[in-house]
């Protein structure tokens, strides 16, 4: 009996080609996107899961009450001093080290110069991370001061091997012995290295103490110990160690679980890449839309499919055919149509792969499908694929009486149509959804891009500072630079304009109440900062080198800062308050987004500084490369780092990736959504005029022309679309608008969005509908009359 419905299903399949190339197209689409999207959020939970004991490895961060960086008071820095001291008096933490990311330059005797990222850690750093050692103990790897261990991947890279115990490398200058080979970190880690080695032959970090928050820490707990064990001891422990009454902020220590860290976006100065949790709901939600989508999709195309065989399962049941036997058999065919579907879905994500890696910057695994959990997975995907695309056009068929099929009347079918164009109105408002989603989130990044941000970010390029040969030579290398024409202006700063980081609190007069502390964010610059940025200034003056005690006392601030502080711009040249003494206003500048869209303008103050971690180059775009070429050998005469820059543009646009990558994704699923969508119109618009054959017939016989006809068969089409635009239209506005709500700065939705959805929806209609209706219009109707 099997055999037979396989056969039956196997010739259907070529019987009805276009049908079966839609129904099997539709769902291998949909399941192709669900495999994705697996793929993508087995990735994103798979992050630091690397290390043996993953699950008992804790981070401690701080809240610094009152000191607030974009909307968050929770920081990730810690105090130097706090692994050890922890280690030493609790016996709730079993291991603790404080470590720091460090790019440093390597070489051999035989390998040049090659910047590398990697990790100055206290020697306990592999007692907490237990990696995969290939070569030495990971107990004493780093006991030895001027120890290192690399990663297998930097071994072969310096030595071509990986068995270099022992032997030389030099980092930063500085002479290191291998004392370590580990096997090297996947990318699923929140911190990537290729070399670690001891933090103490840093001699600035050696001195740092309570106050100051540099390193990250991380610790595993005894057997028995819970999180919040350790939290209640850390306010007593903190006004043991942090007694100091000039400490700024009131802070609180927290412990957070590793698996945890990949997805804290709101805690600041965190160390590695984040991920975005909200965007991977987005992200799975779409994929089971989509998903769903296609079931539909299959569900309408199946019963239209369904009336072109009713005399084949009415010849059945009169022979002897029960329900059971024909919804077996229809069941059947759909779990066909589903194998062969996956089958597509698995190689056209095994294609699309490299594309989809590309958008959300990421290096998902196509092998991780072969997983026997996967595998389960995939095939449970398929029974429920199957299921819920054959169940309902199963029972609808195998519910018919002989009678009503043999004489033509399938009441069945035509008491579905309220059923089916249910389900059409459902898909084409998830599509329309899709579709606004994709313009709103396109015109907000529109608007993100040509927003007059107060500064300019076109044309410069920034270049980092990474030893103090270049720190030295400041004054030499800008002299250099700004003696070629095609240099515009040179500045350095201790971060960008865009990124403002540093904050503190100060008062409008000293000794003030605390009442009156204003939280404001803090940057230093040299002399030629605001010129360079274009920054207007709105009363005062500049820094300038006529002025000897600018460097001490004098302050920019922004209109928010004088606003806040009492002052007009005028007003406030000359006033002063209190920081760290007695501090001047000699100029006010016009409020800058010194921070994404997402955030209001904060209060600001700007001072000089005669130590920058940043240069920033305003360059004529003109001859690109030549002007390119001038800086990288300007920098190659103070500097034996590897020439490295970044647009500030370039720079500016990854603060929105998450945004971008959003839209992008947006915009591809609401196609396929659209074309899903369609598909199953195509199947009612098959029964409608399958059914309306006669009529047709009639009507043309009476004279009716066929413009008219196609209008009587689309009519209905065109209300059903249009009743699931405008439910769609509350629905996208409010999520929208929701989604608007994380930008300080964002666009008001536009009516033109929907009136260009709506003439979008009607064409759509109209195309996916038209090829049957005119076909039939324009059928001889001697022809429709005599169809049975």
């Amino acid at each position: 009996m099997f055999k037979n419905y396989l056969k039956i299903a196997w010739r259907n399949l070529f019987k009805q080609k276009l049908y079966s190339f839609i129904n099997i197209g539709g769902l291998a689409a949909g399941i192709s996107c669900f495999i994705v999207m697996v793929l993508y959020i087995s990735y994103e939970r798979s992050f630091n899961t690397y290390y043996e004991n993953h699950e008992n490895i804790y981070r401690v961060y701080q809240q610094q009450h009152g000191n607030e960086y974009l909307g968050s008071e929770l920081y990730a820095s810690m105090p130097a001093p706090l692994a050890k001291t922890m280690k030493e008096e609790f016996p709730e933490v079993e291991e603790a080290v404080a470590l720091q990311p460090h790019y440093a330059l390597i070489n051999t005797h035989d390998k040049n110069f090659s910047e590398e990222i990697g990790l100055k850690a206290e020697s306990s750093f592999f007692k907490v991370f237990r990696s995969h050692f290939l070569l030495g103990n990971a107990d004493v790897a780093l006991n030895e001061i001027n120890g290192i261990v690399l990663t297998e991947k930097l071994a072969k890279k310096y030595f071509g091997k990986v068995d270099v115990f022992r032997e030389t490398i030099f980092l930063d200058g500085q002479t290191f012995q291998v004392t370590g080979i580990i096997k090297s970190p996947p990318d699923h880690v929140s911190f990537n290295y290729d070399f670690v080695f001891n933090i103490a032959l840093d001699e600035n970090y050696q001195k740092q103490k309570w106050m100051n928050n540099s390193p990250y820490v991380f610790m595993t707990l005894a057997n028995g110990t819970t999180s919040g064990m350790l939290e209640s001891k850390f306010p007593s422990f903190l006004a043991k160690y942090q007694q100091d009454d000039s400490y700024p902020f009131r802070n609180e220590y927290f412990v957070q679980p590793l698996s945890d860290l990949h997805f804290s976006s709101n805690i600041n100065g965190d160390i590695g890449i984040r991920g975005n949790k909200t965007f991977v709901g987005i992200m799975l939600l779409i994929a089971i839309i989509i998903l769903l989508l296609a079931c539909i999709n299959y569900i309408n195309l199946s019963v239209a499919r369904s009336v072109k065989r009713m005399k084949e399962v009415g010849v059945r049941k009169v022979i002897g055919a029960h329900k059971k036997q024909i919804m077996v058999q229809l069941l059947g065919e759909s779990m066909l149509f589903s194998i062969l579907a996956l089958i597509i879905a698995i190689g056209t994500s095994y294609l699309l792969l490299p594309s989809f890696n590309e958008l959300i910057e990421r290096t998902l695994d196509f092998q991780t499908l072969l997983k026997p959990t996967y595998i389960l997975g995939i095939l449970l995907l398929l029974a429920i694929v199957s299921l819920l695309s054959g169940i309902y056009p199963a029972i609808v068929v195998s519910s018919l009486r002989p009678s009503q099929i043999l004489k033509g009347n399938p009441s069945k079918i035509q008491k579905g149509l309220t059923v089916q164009k249910t389900l059409i109105s459902c898909q084409y408002v998830a599509s329309f959804v899709l579709v606004v989603g994709g313009i709103v989130v396109f015109q907000q990044m529109s608007y993100v891009r040509s927003k007059d941000l107060g500064y300019t970010k076109n044309h410069i390029v920034t270049i980092p500072i990474r030893e103090k040969a270049v720190q030295n030579n400041m004054q030499s290398i800008k002299n250099d630079l700004i003696s070629n024409a095609a240099i515009l202006g040179v500045t350095s700063s201790n971060g960008l304009p865009n990124n403002i980081q540093s904050s503190t609190i100060i008062n409008d007069e000293e000794g003030g109440s605390p009442e009156d502390d204003l939280a404001i964010y803090h940057t230093r610059v040299d002399f030629d900062y605001l010129d360079v940025f274009n920054i207007k200034l709105l009363a005062g003056r500049n820094f300038s080198t006529d002025y000897g005690t600018d460097l001490e006392e004098g302050y920019i601030i922004n209109e928010t800062a004088a606003k806040n502080l009492g002052w007009n711009p005028e007003e406030a040249i000359g006033k002063h308050f209190d920081h760290n003494g007695t501090e001047t206003v000699i100029g006010v500048v016009k409020d800058f987004n010194m921070h994404s869209l997402h955030s209001k303008v904060e209060p600001l103050m700007i001072s000089l500084t005669n130590y920058s971690r940043v240069i920033s180059v305003k360059i004529n775009p003109d001859q690109l490369s030549q002007t390119m070429k001038i800086l990288e050998d300007t920098f190659s005469k103070y500097s034996s780092y590897p020439f490295e820059y970044q647009f500030l543009d370039e720079r500016f646009d990854r603060m929105y990736k998450t945004e971008f990558r959003l839209g992008k994704t947006i915009n591809y699923f609401s196609i396929i959504a659209v074309l899903l969508a369609s598909f199953g119109l195509f199947g009612l618009a098959a029964i409608v005029t399958q059914q309306k054959t006669k009529e047709i017939g009639i009507r043309r016989v009476l004279g009716a022309p066929v413009n008219k006809m196609v209008i009587l068969l689309t009519r209905d089409f065109l209300k059903t679309v249009l009743i699931a635009f405008f439910i769609a239209i509350p629905i996208s506005l409010l999520l929208m608008n929701s989604w608007l709500q994380n930008f300080a700065y964002r666009i008001t939705i536009d009516w033109s969005i929907y009136v260009a959805t709506g003439l979008i929806a009607i064409l759509i209609t109209l195309l996916t509908v038209a090829y049957q209706a005119i076909a039939s219009a324009m059928a001889n109707p001697v022809k429709s009359l005599r169809t049975e």
